[in-house]
Order: structure tokens, then sequence, then C-alpha cells
């Protein structure tokens, strides 16, 4: 790269192209680094403005959800250094381009859908399985100068029905194992609304009939859906109100639903997952 770089402070840069926005727990869950050592490079990073972070104080819940960390991210500056020295092509660099980007009421679920990525890909070294992609809600395509409809920014994650509506999962990923591809959409799911998540988990039912996934993302495979918690409250009151929906009472539906808590997927996103009829499975096995 270029001389007074360090190696932390390079994988530090790798890792926020990577994801975009990071806490400093989250660049040690990358193992990037020990916490103390990641935030002395961070702050020499800063120095030199290949990065620069966000602070979020005073966001309601914080008095029960524990510190709310700085997010971390790429300057402009700093993408331009890893396109420039052959690391990563443009494309594969994450960065926010405005600071309108940032989100302080969305922070909690921003942190959660990250953790789900960080875990993910290390389940991904542990299980001999390699990524085919993987995006999230906060990835975007198009144009903010283009004021035509088709040219405005939208998610890459939306899917598109036949009748013009659409919904955007939190994250949609592909891998690969064993030669055989699999899909899948992960919504992450903060607070108590019961009601709002059994409508979302409608439309995704709908949308993995119409195969949306695979239409979108270029693959035959149908894909199955990974709902993550907040509270395990709210997960049970889904799974036993689910039951009730007309579109949850088809036969082979319980084929493509599982649930998790938010905790324990960033623990290990391979284990715990429920079925729609209650039965632990491990990822491995659906």
């Amino acid at each position: 790269m270029i001389q007074y770089i360090s190696p932390i402070q390079e994988r530090i840069l790798l890792t926020l192209a990577r994801h975009r926005f990071l806490t400093v727990s989250q660049l040690f869950d990358c193992g990037v680094g020990k916490p103390n050592r990641i935030r002395d490079a961070l702050a020499l990073l800063r120095e030199r403005k290949l990065t620069d972070k966000q602070r979020f104080g005073n966001i309601q819940g914080v008095a029960y959800k524990g510190t709310v960390q700085d997010i971390h991210f790429l300057s402009n500056k700093g993408a331009n250094v890893l396109e420039e020295h052959g690391l990563l092509t443009a494309e594969e660099i994450k960065y926010p381009k405005s600071k309108n980007t940032f989100f302080r009421q969305d922070y909690f679920h921003r942190v959660a859908t990250i953790n789900s990525e960080i875990s993910f890909e290390r389940w991904l070294l542990e299980n001999n399985a390699s990524k085919l992609f993987c995006c999230n809600y906060s990835d975007k395509t198009g144009s903010q100068r283009n004021s035509t409809q088709t040219g405005t920014l939208k998610s890459v994650t939306r899917l598109t029905f036949e009748s013009g509506s659409y919904i955007e999962p939190d994250i949609i990923f592909g891998y690969q194992r064993n030669e055989k591809n699999y899909l899948f959409c992960l919504e992450i799911y903060n607070g108590k609304d019961t009601k709002r998540v059994i409508e979302q988990l409608v439309k995704l039912a709908e949308a993995t009939k119409e195969s949306l996934v695979a239409q979108a993302f270029g693959y035959q495979n149908a894909n199955r859906v990974l709902c993550s918690f907040e509270y395990e409250s709210n997960m049970k009151a889904v799974l036993e109100r689910i039951t009730r929906e007309p579109t949850f009472q088809k036969a082979g539906i319980e084929k493509f639903f599982f649930f998790n808590l938010h905790d324990k997927v960033k623990e290990n996103f391979g284990k715990d997952w429920i079925s729609i009829e209650g039965e632990f499975q491990n990822f491995t096995s659906f």
C-alpha cells in the first residue's frame, strides 16, 4: 500500500470498505486486532483524513442497551487510497457519500444488521463455504442526481412484485457449499411490534413463492427466510401467531422460515434456528 500505513491500519481500511459502518467492537469481531490497538490506529487514520467517525449520544433506550459506540467509516480520501493502490475496485468499496446517510433512529437496527453479516462471514470460514454475495438495505443503486423515478437511489435488496409494490429485506445473501448454491433473506427485528413482523413475513412469503430473490440476483434456487429478534418475547409471540395466518397454513411453507435471537446470531450464526413448528435446527440442515 503506502509506507506510512501499518498492517492494522490497512486491515481497518479494508474491513470498513467491506461493511461501510463499524464500531470498535465490530472491528475486533472481524479479527482486525485488539480494541486498544484498533482505537489507536483509528486515531491515526482520522488524523490523516482516511477515516472519520460519528458519535451517537442521547439515543432513546441507551439506559438498558448499554453504551453507544462511535461509528467509524472510510472518508472519500480513504476510499481513493484503497482504489489507487489496487487493493479494491471502486465497486467493492463501501463508504458514505453523504453525511445524510447517518442513522440516529436506526442505530441499534443497523448495528444488529452488521453484527449478523460479520457472524455470517465467520460461519463461512468455519464451514468451508464461499460467499456468492451479501448486501443489506443500506446498499443503494441508482443516482441521487437523476430526478426520474428510475434514476433515484433505491436499496439493492428491493424485491418488486408484479403489482409494483415492493419489500426491502434487511439482508439478502447467497453462499455455495459442497458445490450447491443457497439463497437467503434475513430480517432484523428490534422492538416488540408483532403485528408489523407478521405483515412483513406475509410479504416475504409471497416474494419467496414468486422467486423474486432468485430473479433479482440471477440464480435458480429457492430462497429461505431468516428472522432475527431483539426480544425472545417478540419471537415467541410471532411463532404463536404466525400459524393462524392463512399464508402460513399452506403445506410446505414451514420449510422456508426460521427464527432466532440477535445475541445468538451474533455469537454463532449456524446454531439454534427455530422452525415454524418449533424445532431447533442448525444452519446447514435447511
